[in-house]
């Protein structure tokens, strides 16, 4: 390793404020010492000067190759949550986050009170002084308070269940005029009308959205079709739009135990992208054409418009499944016998089952974790998953056929997994 190269990456910190640093073609990371750390806070991007072997002055660890933050190039996060705490006539913001090394200096914490949870912007942090200086962008409420610290928990994993006013201005539009250009684009004859076809959706009994559902019947060939639909949320969330550029940002919902941070707006994520029972709602769709011991005879893939007839838990589909009769009963069992012979024919071919248990936690009304419930795996259960795992996979084939020989070419992501290690 030369000592006169500059390197750039990623720097890990310690609650102690030590850092390591990797260096690409050394098996050891450099240490970075706390007073060589240059203030930065684990996870920005840094440029490292090597500088020889670093002894630890209070002879903690052996001495090790070391180097030396010349330049912090960028930020990795630019807000911590914490409690405000008053020390030696400072106002100080404890962080939260374990690798955040230092308290945050508060000039002016408004109309926050010591003891807070609050939410606090990274300011500057001059050279010679030990901590750096921040605001508060919002107090959260007082530590100790279940929603509170639910709500500190989320915040400082950069979720908020609030959004920019862009976004809310646009939902606010959807939430006027939603329902009418849903039932606009329903006529649309390029989307395929599923509406009279038995459909359902099967999810946990606490789902507040429903974005997956099934279609199932008998054609007069004695083939049977099965329709996979996912909500299409692609057409209200138009590219280039505030509601768009909030879900890169977000990428994801956020499931904690007691509460659902959604990736959209509640008008999207819980009414018009939601595949809700007795409602005409947009899809994409995967629909398969099976003979009856499962085999793919036919597949398109296309826009639709559906009418789910009845929302299932897993557990209400159990029940009509075991019972023999019930609600929609005869396209459950179709649904089921097929979705058996999809996944004894992928066990087959050398699928592995990572059969573990989930967990479930019980909260009082005050938000208390009272019990812990192991879920069960039912039948329907694992019935979703095979029809979902069926479309997953027919859809990576016809997307990588579309790219085949020059054809037009698509970002898209495959989840690729390593050949399994036998020992392990």
């Amino acid at each position: 390793m030369s000592a006169d190269t500059i390197y750039e990456g990623p720097i890990t910190m310690t609650r102690k404020g030590i850092g390591f640093f990797s260096v690409e073609g050394q098996e050891e990371d450099l240490l970075i010492p706390k007073e060589w750390s240059g203030h930065a806070l684990s996870g920005d991007i840094v440029k490292v000067k090597p500088a020889g072997k670093y002894s630890d002055p209070m002879g903690r660890m052996p001495p090790r190759e070391a180097g030396k933050v010349v330049e912090i190039i960028s930020r990795a996060r630019e807000t911590f949550v914490g409690t405000l705490v008053e020390e030696n006539g400072l106002t100080l913001m404890t962080p939260d986050y374990k690798k955040m090394y230092v308290p945050i200096v508060i000039l002016d914490k408004g109309n926050a009170q010591i003891g807070d949870k609050v939410l606090v912007r990274l300011g500057e942090w001059a050279d010679d002084k030990e901590y750096p200086l921040g605001t508060v962008a919002e107090v959260i409420g007082k530590a100790g308070m279940h929603d509170v610290e639910m709500r500190a928990l989320a915040l400082g994993q950069g979720f908020s269940s609030d959004y920019p006013p862009g976004v809310n201005a646009e939902a606010e539009e959807l939430e006027k005029n939603g329902a009418a250009i849903l039932a606009e684009e329903a006529e649309n004859p390029r989307r395929k009308d599923f509406r009279k076809v038995a459909t359902c959706t099967i999810d946990p009994f606490d789902a507040k959205d429903f974005d997956d559902a099934l279609s199932v019947q008998k054609l007069p060939d004695g083939n049977i079709e099965v329709g996979v639909h996912i909500a299409d949320v692609s057409f209200f969330v138009k590219q280039g739009t505030e509601l768009d550029k909030e879900a890169i940002a977000r990428a994801t919902s956020v499931y904690l135990v007691d509460r659902t941070i959604p990736m959209l707006p509640e008008v999207l994520s819980n009414d018009l992208c939601s595949l809700k029972p007795d409602e005409d709602r947009l899809a994409v769709s995967a629909v398969f054409t099976l003979d009856t011991e499962a085999n793919i005879k036919d597949v398109w893939f296309g826009e639709t418009v559906i009418h789910s007839d009845k929302r299932f838990t897993y557990e209400n589909a159990q029940e009509v499944l075991d019972a023999g009769s019930g609600t929609m009963h005869e396209e459950l069992s179709t649904l089921l016998a097929l979705s058996k012979k999809i996944r004894s024919r992928r066990q087959a071919k050398g699928a592995i089952e990572f059969d573990t248990a989930e967990v479930k936690i019980e909260l009082n009304a005050e938000g208390k974790p009272i019990a812990v419930h192991l879920k069960e795996r039912k039948d329907t259960n694992l019935m979703i998953e095979d029809f979902m795992l069926l479309a997953n996979e027919a859809v990576a084939k016809h997307l990588s056929k579309l790219t085949d020989n020059g054809g037009a070419h698509f970002y898209s992501l495959y989840r690729v997994h390593d050949e399994p290690d036998p020992l392990k």
